[in-house]
């Protein structure tokens, strides 16, 4: 009732109690019923008075369902499920949302009566409100073919449903269950343009769309790519000033040699700023179901293409969002079929006998492509086999397979996702480019980003509350190394609960990790000193990416939101006390080994396999180039990668809560120092769970002043290096890291 209260047009009104399911004395007569004191708590009269009951103008609220000892203010500001936590929720999302109050209203009308629905709409936005009135479960379908396309979004939690389509949409509630709705357009609009393909370059051909990589046609190909590689992801060229595309090589690909089904280019691309990168794009051509590809992979699309024997125009997409495609290099792996390319490159390939074992128990492996953010291409074969396609073909070994393989077949670490085959590519005697690596599926509920996230989402939820001033204590970034000893107070370890333990087992498994790859042998794994040249080299390093820093900050200041700038100007006068903080690694040489490491370890690198963490993706950062990932270094530089997680999470997570209108705007401040606290807690944790695996080893410094002076270091610099990150891609991040610098420097 309250919900549809809610989303009626107009203003709803509340009356006192009503917030929090207060009930009303109706034996009173007239209005006094509704007149009773205010439930405030337990105590005598429910808090509203200390005068003798019996002077009380009208009686306070003692029947057994609704007495103010169970219903009170005080009960539910401390239980994050009550009632007046559910309302302040869903006023604050209604505010959020002005077409509640002056939107226009439409019914639809479902053949279950027993569901009511209709849609608010004004020139912004379109909310379709579902209510069950019924006590029990009920199926409905609604008639939405007007909004074809669309994608409704539940409101609280921000969850995509499936996009409507031609037919009716099915809907189930639970008893007296509703749903709100942002009804998301984009795929509507899509759709509405996917006709044309508007802004895809139309390439001609006299005889087949295969003639359009001959030697004489590439030219014209070529010209059609850097549109296409601008609206990828993992396209990591947009701020060097693309200057040329050249095609390097071509690799037929198909069952028949004579008349391939697809081509891996081999794209190389030269920069204004910045040294050249090849790209790895296989393409194909499709002719069925164009419209529809455009609407779910518009950022695959290549260009059109007019060849001789077809009346439409056929469409050149990117062949990874093909499953034919993909099924094809997993064939190319089973049957270790090599390809070689018209430039002279050579496609080979590596498949274990775990491989092979896999591919013959399996009875289906119907490939899925993962989505999100990434800097390559990853698909998903029924839950056994995950591939994955680097798009930028760096010459040398990558280091995830490479140390994959040693983490598989060596040293038999049981905390990763096992590392099954490869696909490379190598001209003549030249390093070998590592195209693909093929992993065996882990099951897990998501990675530890997600995982995070849903727990500070519930840490948030309660943190005023449960968390009062007084009760709020902090470690100091000098105690966070101080292990087992520092230990938060019951009530906050009661705020955060059970993701302690979690961050101290996740140190744990890095320590584990660690030990593991300092156990190598050879020149790839075996351990180095920390030399004095070393340090130097580190000291030089981090030093010089001040600087720069610095100046990029000030170029995006006009950019920056006025909360974020404030924050970068303080970082801009912290500008001497920065360069002085690394100034420890002039001193006397640290007593510690440099290991190989994962090199980009955060929370995003780790999932969540029930009980337990998994490590993945030894990639290392893309940016550098293999030779530079395969340089071994301080363990700790892992260790401040998620040590810098952990504040991206609490941040990241805050402002989530406060968009989707999960707790009220003035109490961001007070749940800003919260989020802090769990951040500096959790790390606190992490910390005790990582030096207590890894007590002894030879890849921690033995003196505990040089650990904590290392650490430090290694944290600045990953925190300028997010700086410039993300100034460079997601200037609305940016707070994050000049935040993250700040309390660095605080220490």
């Amino acid at each position: 009732m309250n919900a549809l209260l809610f989303s009626l047009p107009g203003t709803p009104v509340i009356y006192y109690g009503d917030e929090m399911g207060m009930g009303d004395n109706v034996y009173l007569g007239d209005r006094d019923a509704v007149r009773t004191p205010m439930q405030w708590s337990p105590d005598r009269n429910a808090g509203f008075s200390q005068a003798n009951p019996q002077q009380l103008f009208l009686p306070v609220i003692i029947d057994s369902e609704y007495h103010y000892e169970t219903v009170n203010v005080e009960a539910q500001q401390a239980n994050p499920s009550s009632l007046l936590h559910w309302m302040r929720r869903t006023i604050s999302v209604r505010q959020r949302h002005r077409v509640f109050g002056r939107g226009s209203i439409e019914f639809l009308y479902p053949e279950n009566a027993k569901v009511l629905a209709f849609l608010r709409a004004d020139a912004d936005e379109q909310i379709l409100v579902v209510a069950n009135l019924s006590r029990f479960a009920q199926s409905v379908h609604l008639d939405l073919h007007e909004h074809r396309g669309a994608v409704p979004v539940e409101l609280f939690g921000g969850t995509e449903f499936p996009q409507v389509g031609e037919g009716p949409y099915h809907l189930t509630l639970g008893a007296y269950g509703f749903f709100w709705f942002r009804l998301d357009t984009h795929h509507q609009e899509a759709l509405a343009h996917a006709g044309d393909g508007p802004g895809l370059p139309e390439l001609r051909t006299a005889h087949d769309w295969r003639d359009l990589v001959a030697p004489r046609q590439r030219h014209a190909l070529a010209r059609a790519l850097p549109q296409f590689l601008e609206r990828n992801r993992w396209y990591a060229g947009r701020t060097k000033g693309l200057r040329s595309v050249e095609i390097a090589d071509v690799v037929p690909m198909g069952a028949r040699r004579d008349r391939p089904t697809a081509f891996l280019l081999l794209v190389h691309v030269d920069y204004a700023h910045g040294e050249p990168e090849t790209y790895v794009v296989p393409v194909t051509a499709i002719s069925e179901r164009t419209e529809q590809f455009l609407v779910d992979e518009p950022d695959s699309a290549i260009a059109w293409v007019a060849a001789r024997g077809h009346a439409a125009p056929l469409l050149l997409v990117d062949a990874m969002a093909v499953p034919d495609f993909v099924q094809l290099l997993l064939d190319t792996l089973e049957r270790r079929r090599s390809f070689t390319g018209a430039g002279g490159g050579e496609l080979r390939v590596w498949a274990s006998s775990r491989f092979r074992r896999i591919v013959a128990e399996a009875d289906d492996l119907t490939p899925s492509r993962i989505g999100g953010e990434q800097s390559n291409s990853s698909v998903v074969f029924d839950s056994r086999l995950v591939m994955k396609v680097f798009r930028r073909a760096q010459e040398g070994v990558n280091p995830d397979l490479e140390i994959g393989r040693y983490l598989t077949e060596t040293a038999g670490f049981a905390h990763t996702a096992p590392t099954v085959g490869a696909i490379e590519y190598q001209v003549g005697r030249g390093e070998p480019r590592t195209l693909a690596v093929v992993n065996e599926y882990v099951v897990n509920e998501g990675d530890a980003w997600k995982y995070t996230l849903d727990a500070l989402g519930l840490f948030y939820e309660s943190a005023v509350t449960a968390l009062p001033d007084e009760a709020l204590v902090e470690p100091v970034w000098d105690d966070l190394l101080a292990g087992n000893e520092s230990v938060p107070p019951p009530p906050m370890a009661d705020a955060i609960g059970p993701y302690l333990d979690s961050a101290e087992q996740l140190g744990r498994r890095t320590a584990e990790l660690h030990s593991a790859l300092a156990r190598g042998t050879g020149d790839d794994f075996a351990p180095e000193p920390f030399t004095g040249l070393a340090q130097r080299s580190l000291f030089q390093a981090v030093r010089a990416q001040v600087r720069p820093t610095l100046a990029q900050i000030r170029r995006s200041l006009p950019q920056l939101a006025p909360v974020d700038v404030a924050l970068a100007e303080q970082v801009l006068a912290a500008e001497p006390d920065l360069l002085e903080r690394f100034a420890g690694l002039r001193g006397h040489t640290i007593d510690a080994a440099r290991i190989r490491i994962h090199g980009d370890l955060h929370l995003g690198q780790v999932l969540h396999a029930g009980r337990d963490w998994v490590i993945i993706d030894f990639e290392g950062e893309p940016s550098r180039s293999p030779t530079e990932r395969r340089i071994k270094k301080s363990a700790l530089v892992d260790v401040a990668g998620m040590v810098r997680s952990f504040q991206y999470a609490a941040e990241g997570a805050l402002r989530s809560h406060l968009d989707r209108g999960l707790a009220n705007p003035e109490d961001a401040a007070a749940l800003a120092v919260r989020g802090r606290a769990w951040q500096l807690w959790v790390t606190t944790r992490y910390l005790a769970g990582y030096l207590a695996e890894a007590d002894g080893d030879a890849y921690i410094p033995t003196d505990q002043d040089d650990l904590a002076m290392l650490l430090r270091v290694l944290l600045l610099d990953k925190a300028l290096y997010e700086v410039r990150y993300d100034l460079a891609h997601r200037p609305h991040w940016a707070g994050i890291p000049l935040a993250g610098l700040l309390q660095l420097l605080e220490a």
